[in-house]
């Protein structure tokens, strides 16, 4: 029983700091002063004038907090007030910041209050639906670098799909910065900001071109009267129209004793030989090893199958072995092209 008295003797006693050494008592000191200096300001005791800036940002925050939910409490006159000393003190503010030395311009111990204050003032800025996105960062952005709050002011601007201008954020974030460690961690920022706006624009370029080809295939199509095709002849028309909408000459082959060739494509003096299959199910591996044995017949440089229906696995499988290039009609505008950008 003795015991546990001494022992809840002895605990507070440390709470109430008997054990401090001099300079946490000094320390302790000091910040208490500073509090009771803050408190006497909001009381009024305490001219503006003799009120160091960081003194005063403490002391509104302070009001802030202890007033929130009074009636009748102008909380925004309380915040326009701190974002005005804010801003008129930031370059002070971000040189500490990045010397590590923010807790100084505090009122407790251990606790960068300046800090809070920041994050406190730009949550109420950007509670402004009026806010300017343009002037925006150009006012407050030391103020969010300090808060370390960009990766969040971007999104709740709406701004993170504007790659090129989350992008110029950055660089000016790694302008006004001197601490290496910290401007470092914004360059890392920047490399991702770089890798998503490639990725962006090629997402943006693969959309534009398969938009590109839909209205081709309608065109297509549409002018090649596809809705008509019944017959195998009719694809082979079909086909050959799509070849000379490509851009290319064409004539047409097939009949008895075609050696499986129905069309030779002129591309760019090379000839491309076509067979053509208009079904309602896969195309198999026969179509392939005939327009394979039609290339050597007609000294053609490629060949290649267009259908209607897809084709079977080992259609597919056989085709690329022997380099037979398997198409939709679809297709067959975008392969021309990639025939020609190699001659």
């Amino acid at each position: 029983m003795i015991f546990i008295v001494i022992v809840m003797i002895v605990c507070i006693l440390g709470m109430c700091g008997v054990f401090d050494s001099k300079e946490v008592k000094e320390s302790d000191k000091r910040w208490n002063e500073r509090e009771k200096r803050m408190k006497r300001y909001n009381k009024g005791l305490i001219p503006d004038k003799d009120m160091a800036w960081w003194e005063k940002t403490n002391a509104i925050f302070l009001r802030i907090a202890g007033h929130r939910y009074k009636e009748g409490y102008d909380i925004d006159k309380d915040y326009q007030m701190l974002t005005k000393i804010i801003l008129d003190n930031v370059d002070e503010i971000l040189m500490a910041w990045e010397d590590g030395k923010i807790e100084d311009y505090g009122i407790r111990y251990n606790c960068g209050s300046i800090r809070e204050a920041i994050n406190e003032t730009l949550t109420y800025v950007l509670s402004n639906r009026s806010v300017d996105k343009s002037s925006f960062f150009e006012k407050y952005l030391k103020v969010i670098v300090i808060a370390d709050r960009i990766d969040d002011v971007i999104q709740k601007l709406h701004m993170e799909h504007d790659m090129s201008n989350v992008k110029e954020i950055y660089l000016k974030c790694v302008a006004i910065l001197k601490n290496e460690a910290i401007k470092n961690r914004y360059l890392e920022k920047l490399k991702m900001v770089e890798c998503q706006e490639q990725a962006h624009k090629q997402q943006q370029l693969e959309r534009e071109k398969e938009e590109c080809k839909r209205r081709h295939i309608e065109h297509v199509e549409s002018a090649g009267g596809f809705v008509h095709v019944k017959t195998g002849e009719d694809y082979e028309r079909f086909v050959k129209f799509c070849v000379n909408d490509a851009g290319h000459t064409c004539k047409k082959v097939g009949g008895t004793g075609d050696y499986g060739a129905d069309l030779i494509a002129d591309v760019n003096g090379k000839k491309l030989i076509i067979q053509c299959k208009f079904y309602s199910t896969p195309v198999g591996y026969d179509a392939v090893q005939q327009v394979y044995a039609a290339k050597s017949i007609y000294k053609g440089t490629w060949c290649c199958v267009v259908s209607n229906a897809g084709f079977t696995r080992q259609a597919i499988v056989g085709g690329r072995k022997l380099g037979i290039k398997l198409l939709s009609h679809v297709d067959i505008a975008e392969y021309l092209k990639s025939l020609t950008d190699r001659c």
